[in-house]
C-alpha cells in the first residue's frame, strides 16, 4: 500500500507538471516545424503547459469569486480534476493528458480576463502551481536521447536510406555507447554502405558482451563474406551453428563462404542442411543449383530445382531458374512449359519475354 500511494503521487506529480512525458515517442525530439516555437522546455520553465496551467489556476479562483463566472469556473475546474484522476492510474503520457488541455485554456482566458477578481488567494496558488508544474523532481524530464536517434535510423533504414541512418546511429552511440541495439544497427547500416571494416570493429565490440549471441556471430560472418575474408566468414558461420544449429541462413552462408574457398563438396552439405532447415526457403535451392550447373552436374541441378518448385510453385525465380537448366541440358520443351509459368506469374517480365521469344524460334513455333 506504501508504495502504491508514493506511485500515486508521482503519478500526480506527472500529470500536473509542464514537461510532456512521452510515451513511445519524444515530442521534444521529433516536433517537426513550427512545433520548435510552439513546444519547448528549459530549466525551469516548459511551454505551454508551464504558462497555461499556472494562469488555469487563477482563473479558477477568479472565477469561483465573481458570480457572473462561477458557473463556468466550477465546472471547467472540476472536468480538469476529473479528468486527470482518470488518467492517473493508468498513463500520464502527453498525448494521454491533452483531453484536458481546451478546459485549462479556457480557464486561463478567464484568468487574464478577470485579473482584478484573483485576490492575494488566486495569485499565492497561480504562483505555487508556476513553480509546482515547472518543476522537475522525480526524473519528470529524463529523455533518452540516444534511443530516439536510434528509433530515426531505423526510419530512415526503412525508407531506404542508410547513410542517413548511419548518421543518426553514430549520434545515438555518442549519447550513450552501450546501446547495443544501435550498435548492431549501425554494423549492419555500414554492411549495407560497404564500409565493412567499421562494421567489424561494432561486431568486435559487441562480441565482447554479446559472445553468445548467434545473431551477432551471423552478422559478423555477413561482413566478413561481403568484405571478401572467407576463411574468417567460415569460421563466424561455423560458431553461429554451434550456438543455435538450425539456423538456415547461417548454413547458406556456411556453404557461400566454402564456395568462395573452393570447396564444392562442404558448400553442398551446408546448402543442403539449409535445405533441410527451410524446405520453402528459395535461396539454398538456388545457390546449390548453381553450384551443380558450375560443376557440369546439369541433371543433378535440375532435380533440385524440380524439388524446389515442388514446393515453392509460385516462385517465379526458381522456375525462370529451372526453365535455363533446362535449356542447358536441351531439353527446350521443358524450357518452354516453365517459362510459359513464370509469364502467368509475371506477365511483363523482360527476361522472361525475351527467353520465351527464342524457345519459340528454336522450336519452330
Amino acid at each position: 500500500p506504501a508504495s502504491a500511494l508514493a506511485l500515486t503521487g508521482r503519478k500526480l506529480y506527472y500529470a500536473v507538471n509542464a514537461f510532456e512525458v512521452p510515451n513511445n515517442r519524444d515530442l521534444y525530439f521529433e516536433r517537426p516545424g513550427i512545433l520548435r516555437a510552439l513546444v519547448w522546455h528549459v530549466p525551469g520553465f516548459a511551454f505551454p503547459w508551464g504558462l497555461v496551467f499556472p494562469l488555469a489556476v487563477l482563473g479558477c479562483v477568479a472565477g469561483v469569486r465573481s458570480a457572473r463566472t462561477r458557473a463556468a469556473a466550477v465546472s471547467l475546474g472540476l472536468w480538469v480534476l476529473c479528468y486527470l484522476a482518470a488518467v492517473t492510474p493508468f498513463f500520464v503520457a502527453a498525448r494521454f493528458r491533452m483531453g484536458a488541455v481546451p478546459a485549462l485554456i479556457l480557464l486561463a482566458a478567464l484568468g487574464l480576463a478577470h485579473l482584478r477578481h484573483a485576490g492575494r488567494a488566486g495569485w499565492a496558488a497561480a504562483l505555487v502551481a508556476l513553480v509546482l508544474v515547472n518543476s522537475s523532481f522525480a526524473d519528470v524530464r529524463a529523455q533518452n536521447e540516444s534511443l530516439e536517434w536510434s528509433r530515426l535510423a531505423e526510419a530512415q533504414r526503412q525508407m531506404g536510406n542508410p547513410a542517413e541512418a548511419a548518421a543518426a546511429l553514430e549520434r545515438s552511440l555518442e549519447r550513450h555507447s552501450g546501446n547495443q541495439v544501435a550498435a548492431l544497427m549501425l554494423a549492419q547500416t555500414y554492411v549495407e554502405l560497404g564500409r565493412v571494416d567499421d562494421a567489424l570493429a561494432w561486431y568486435d565490440r559487441l562480441l565482447e558482451v554479446r559472445g553468445t549471441d548467434p545473431d551477432v556471430r551471423f552478422s559478423r560472418g555477413v561482413a566478413l563474406l561481403q568484405g571478401g575474408r572467407y576463411a574468417e566468414a567460415e569460421s563466424a558461420m561455423l560458431e553461429t551453428l554451434r550456438l543455435s544449429p538450425g539456423d538456415a541462413a547461417a548454413w547458406v552462408n556456411l556453404g557461400a563462404a566454402r564456395e568462395a574457398l573452393a570447396d564444392t563438396t562442404g558448400a553442398l552439405e551446408a546448402y543442403a542442411e539449409g535445405m533441410r532447415q527451410a524446405p520453402h526457403d528459395a535461396l539454398a535451392y538456388q545457390r546449390m543449383e548453381l553450384l551443380l550447373l558450375e560443376g557440369g552436374r546439369t541433371l543433378d541441378g535440375i532435380s533440385v530445382l524440380e524439388a524446389a518448385v515442388d514446393r515453392l510453385q509460385t516462385s517465379f525465380e526458381l522456375r525462370f531458374q529451372l526453365a535455363a537448366a533446362y535449356t542447358q541440358a536441351g531439353n527446350l520443351d521443358r524450357a518452354l512449359e516453365e517459362i510459359d509459368i513464370c509469364l502467368h506469374l509475371r506477365p511483363d517480365d523482360p527476361d522472361a519475354l525475351r527467353m520465351q521469344r527464342w524457345l519459340n524460334e528454336r522450336l519452330g513455333r
